[in-house]
């Protein structure tokens, strides 16, 4: 699949005014999922988001902004960036629960009602799981005879991999990406090259068989696979498309549109939207589509519903009334003054899009210093936004520099308005370090920054004009991920550490788990902790919530962790001066969590007999997630699903492979158990 190539000379089109359908079922859909209080929302004045006139109009824009930005990047020097990931609201639920078949676990999201997209989901019977390009569609209950009902594999040819996917009733959606290698194609006998591209599949699948899953329709979409969210049976899905715009193209005069084939269309590739259909954000330098699909996995004859925007658009954030796109703005500059710096000077510009008797219009933007860091960095709390940035590379007074030294980072919290202006800071959070995680609770929010301690913060939002720090504890180690226990405890997870010797930085440790007391907030408590492992030591849940499985009613806490030990000696006295990684255990511990005796080891649950076995010889038993149904808990890797009694907490009622190999091993499950 390649990007369309419209030659502007020859295709002028008729300009469209209608506002982008999908962004309206995106909000719409939302609002559905979210609660607020529409009368404490004021109103602005709405703004239409414009489009083309035609190609010629289109193409100019393009040739405009690829040039600055082609120059940017030739002229100023990269620096290590922290990325961002396009998500949805920050108000955080604990993990969810079915209601049919009886009780179990769902995926862990940012809000509830809305689903988000993952390789292992389960409806309370069966365990769905995406492993070594393969779904496996596995009967759990009862668990003693768990087996492999039926299997799809993503094999059509070695560059398609599936990512994840949705489940709902008797109905399946998987996404997952295409290479498409570079190559060219004759148009108006002009040869046009073209280069690698990516294109994004969603295949939808019938499982009222269970062991003869059909495929119902087949969806395939010129960009890169970004994000998807679904809210009752609509499945959104974001692509981001880079545009083709090299001196080549600019002589030739084409303007690239992604392509699309739909199955219940016909097989013909076609563009996915005309030219006067590509909308702008006004003053974004657009250099690629973000692109946004709708469809109803409970109707599969329903047309694709599509809108394609021209920005750059990084992290999308929703709440009941609006919705909020950001773009990182950045510019050069050179610094003279004491010492000469060359850097870059960035901001986040925030865009805005209100919804209205079911009509979503623009309403402006708002710009502020500074790079988000992911979703939890953005919420909306009775009509203002609350983001929280950090800046480097900073231009600081040399007055300043004089007693403080070179100040690299900072960190900020803004509070704008509805207009979008800006009404409350705080700036300075933190000289020198970096915002780690953050969590927004209704009028308070957490913040976590770090360089050679963690400073947990606790901030009073109530008043959106004078936000304040009002606390902060200052403990060893930081938290890159914070779920809520309950509204006056919060979970935070991340690394231990410890300071240098010499140098102004900290050696990471082991994992890190606390649970912090902000009943009083101007002196926040880290009321339990508990560190697994030595330096090397990781869990998934560190850069994935959606690993992370927490569960208040039943206390039950599980977190996947490879574990490594620093030993001097090995077991036959060989020793060594300086002390060298030793892998322990990879699996997933299991813990009893209460607020008064905090983290309970109740049992360490592993895929393989020994830690060296578990990333050799072309498999994987690394666990990456748990779940639950009913009293049985089931951890899961690429190789196999194993089931245990959390109630008897010492007996194993089932197991089933998910990998021919794996027949090949030995490898076997161990399970550590402690009863009270």
């Amino acid at each position: 699949m390649k990007l369309h190539s419209i030659s502007v000379n020859h295709t002028v089109m008729q300009k469209t005014k209608n506002i982008s359908l999908i962004i309206l079922l995106l909000a719409t859909a939302i609002l559905s999922g979210c609660k607020g209080n529409l009368s404490m929302i004021p109103t602005t004045r709405a703004e239409e988001l414009p489009s083309f006139d035609s190609c010629v109009e289109l193409q100019s824009y393009l040739d405009t902004h690829v040039d600055q930005e082609e120059k940017y990047r030739h002229d100023t020097p990269l620096f290590e960036m922290t990325p961002t990931t396009p998500g949805q609201a920050t108000k955080s639920e604990s993990i969810g629960r079915g209601t049919a078949d009886g009780d179990y676990s769902t995926t862990n999201v940012q809000v509830a009602g809305i689903d988000e997209a993952d390789q292992t989901k389960t409806d309370g019977k069966y365990i769905y799981r995406l492993s070594n390009n393969t779904l496996y569609i596995v009967e759990a209950v009862p668990a003693g005879t768990m087996k492999v009902l039926a299997t799809i594999a993503f094999t059509d040819n070695n560059s398609q991999q599936a990512t994840e996917f949705f489940i709902l009733d008797n109905r399946l959606v998987v996404f997952g990406t295409t290479t498409v290698p570079a190559g060219s194609f004759t148009e108006e006998e002009r040869s046009i090259s073209i280069p690698s591209t990516m294109e994004t599949f969603m295949k939808i699948y019938d499982l009222t068989d269970r062991t003869e899953p059909r495929l119902e329709r087949s969806l395939e979409v010129n960009g890169n696979y970004t994000t998807s969210r679904m809210i009752d049976s609509k499945v959104y899905v974001v692509l981001n498309t880079p545009i083709y715009a090299n001196s080549a193209t600019k002589n030739n005069n084409d303007v690239y549109l992604p392509l699309y084939r739909d199955s219940k269309i016909s097989n013909t590739e076609k563009p996915l939207v005309d030219c006067t259909e590509v909308r702008y954000i006004p003053d974004s330098v657009g250099t690629q589509y973000i692109t946004l699909l709708g469809f109803d996995l409970r109707d599969t004859a329903r047309l694709l519903e599509k809108e394609v925007i021209l920005g750059s658009g990084e992290t999308v954030y929703a709440s009941a009334e609006h919705l909020y796109i950001t773009e990182t703005a950045r510019s050069s500059y050179n610094d003279t003054s004491k010492k000469t710096k060359t850097g870059r000077s960035e901001e986040t510009k925030i865009y805005k899009f209100g919804l209205d008797q079911g009509t979503i219009e623009y309403q402006g933007q708002g710009n502020v210093p500074g790079t988000v860091l992911n979703q939890f960095s953005l919420d909306e709390y009775e009509g203002n936004l609350r983001i929280v940035t950090t800046e480097r590379n900073l231009r600081t007074d040399p007055l300043i520099e004089f007693f403080f030294g070179e100040i690299r980072s900072r960190n900020n919290l803004y509070v704008l308005d509805p207009s979008m202006k800006t009404t409350g800071q705080i700036e300075g959070i933190a000289p020198g370090e970096t915002l780690y995680s953050a969590r927004f609770m209704g009028k308070r929010g957490y913040l976590v920054t770090f360089k050679k301690v963690d400073p947990f913060f606790t901030v009073d939002l109530s008043d959106p004009q004078n936000p304040k720090i009002l606390g902060k504890l200052k403990i060893p180690g930081y938290s890159d991920y914070l779920h809520p226990y309950d509204e006056n405890h919060i979970i935070g997870i991340g690394k231990d550490t410890v300071q240098a010797d010499n140098g102004d930085f900290a050696w990471y440790q082991g994992v890190k788990m606390a649970l912090f007391d902000v009943r009083d907030p101007e002196n926040p408590k880290e009321l339990h902790k508990v560190i697994i492992g030595d330096r090397g030591s990781d869990s998934p849940v560190l850069t994935d919530h959606k690993a992370f499985l927490f569960d208040r009613e039943r206390n039950l806490l599980i977190l996947p962790v490879s574990v490594t030990t620093s030993v001097n000696e090995l077991p036959d006295g060989v020793a060594f001066d300086v002390p060298f990684r030793n892998d322990q255990f990879q699996g997933a511990y299991v813990y009893n969590l209460t607020r008064d005796k905090g983290f309970d080891l109740k049992g360490k649950i592993s895929h393989a007999e020994a830690a060296e076995d578990i990333y050799f010889n072309g498999k994987n038993g690394a666990i990456d997630r748990s779940l639950f149904i009913g009293d049985t808990i089931y951890t899961l890797s690429d190789q196999k699903i194993i089931a245990h009694s959390y109630k008897s907490g010492v007996e194993k009622q089932g197991e089933v492979l998910l990998q021919a190999l794996a027949k090949d091993t030995n490898t076997s499950t161990t399970l550590e158990w402690t009863i009270e």
